[in-house]
């Protein structure tokens, strides 16, 4: 059996299957706060 899988582009990293539209939304979500977790620990150096 085929896995449906969609296709969507994360803003924040190249990643662009997943296996939902909720999958997607989450990851999204995570990679923006990761960037932004980032960003601040660099501005702190």
């Amino acid at each position: 059996m085929d896995e449906d899988v969609f296709y969507a582009d994360c803003p924040h990293c190249d990643r662009y299957e997943f296996r939902d539209e909720d999958a997607w939304f989450e990851h999204v979500s995570m990679c923006e706060w990761e960037q932004q977790q980032d960003r601040e620990r660099e501005e702190e150096e």
